[in-house]
């Protein structure tokens, strides 16, 4: 199910969140087995990222390039203890100040989590299909529906929508007439592609006037 876990993330690594999800995604993967510091380090050494870094500031793989890279990802060990302790109940991960590893027994709380970490993380996973977006937008909406309140309405804005179909013109023109007045102007081509939002929830925004 999981594919090209040999290629790490890229971008600007304050991003932070991107690596920890990668390491999470290594621990499910390692079923129980551990993965440390040094597991992640030969993970990117072996990817463009270290080498690029190399040549750029010419320093030898073998010497400071080593300890700049256990200092980056011991910070990304110490946003995983962070997480571990938000989520608590609901974290599938045992997490040591050098390493992680999957839970021996998981429970629904810990299914949930990986649920989340996978929807969010789909282009490690192969022959995805519609299965995991359809699935996220579903208990996204029961989310939002248990968060807040019982007056309030939520619908589905994305692919399983029902209320709001077509092109993203005719849904925004849809969701005006169910009492929303957004600002007349052209949305930009990152919202279009990511096909602007997955939930609405019309009873928070109405009464909302354009300036």
């Amino acid at each position: 199910m999981i594919q090209d876990i040999n290629h790490t993330p890229t971008g600007s690594y304050y991003k932070e969140h991107y690596f920890c999800d990668y390491i999470e995604i290594l621990a499910l993967i390692n079923n129980q087995d551990i993965v440390s510091i040094s597991d992640v380090f030969n993970r990117f050494r072996k990817s463009e990222d270290i080498d690029i870094h190399v040549q750029a500031t010419n320093t030898p793989p073998d010497e400071d390039i080593s300890d700049e890279w256990n200092t980056r990802i011991n910070e990304w060990f110490t946003n995983i203890a962070t997480r571990n302790t938000v989520f608590n109940d609901f974290y599938p991960f045992v997490v040591k100040s050098n390493n992680i590893r999957l839970k021996e027994s998981l429970t629904n709380h810990h299914k949930v989590y990986i649920f989340l970490l996978l929807s969010s993380n789909q282009k490690y996973i192969s022959h995805i299909g519609n299965y995991l977006p359809n699935d996220f937008e579903e208990v996204s909406l029961i989310a939002l529906k248990n968060y807040l309140p019982k007056s309030a309405k939520s619908y589905i804005f994305g692919k399983l929508s029902d209320r709001y179909v077509g092109t993203l013109k005719k849904k925004i023109r849809k969701l005006a007439e169910d009492d929303l007045r957004y600002r007349g102007k052209q949305f930009s081509r990152e919202a279009q592609e990511m096909g602007f939002f997955d939930l609405v929830n019309v009873s928070l925004l109405k009464g909302y006037k354009s300036k």
